[in-house]
């Protein structure tokens, strides 16, 4: 059996990784995040049944189970040369799983770093880093506030 690579959420641009894993001579696997039931379930299911039909070979799908070391272990069994995190959605888990089964990859623990853009900026600045000057802000008080302390006339609202 070929060695596998793991694409943790595999949608948007990660779709392609499928096909790119293949033509590399290694066995790709979808991971899919698990998702409470609810309507953002529904749409993400309905969009992985698209991508998936479009998929024109087998290919194995694991989905997460909500006990994390249910699905550490599962992976673990399959011994996996590599995961990659896929779609936005894929990153904490594919993060998370890399990590533990000590492949190449980001340390789970900058996570927040990856994932929070307050904080991954925070980082940056204080590594002496390019970063972008920004507040956490809670209300449109504090919006004007932080404009009128930083002189700047446009900012962008997240």
């Amino acid at each position: 059996m070929s060695e596998k690579i793991l694409v943790v959420e595999a949608m948007s641009s990660a779709f392609n990784f499928l096909e790119d894993i293949r033509n590399r001579g290694y066995e790709p696997v979808i991971v899919e995040p698990y998702i409470p039931s609810g309507y953002a379930r529904s749409l993400m299911d309905e969009e992985r049944k698209i991508k998936y039909a479009r998929i024109p070979y087998p290919i194995r799908i694991i989905k997460e189970d909500p006990d994390y070391r249910k699905t550490l272990e599962e992976i673990r069994r399959m011994e996996p040369f590599m995961i990659i995190p896929g779609g936005e959605e894929g990153v904490v888990l594919g993060t998370r799983l890399a990590d533990s089964l000590g492949l190449v990859g980001n340390p789970y623990a900058n996570i927040d770093k990856m994932t929070k853009k307050s904080v991954m900026q925070e980082s940056l600045k204080a590594a002496g880093l390019r970063h972008i000057r920004g507040e956490v802000v809670a209300s449109g008080e504090d919006c004007i506030r932080f404009l009128e302390e930083t002189g700047m006339e446009d900012v962008v609202l997240k």
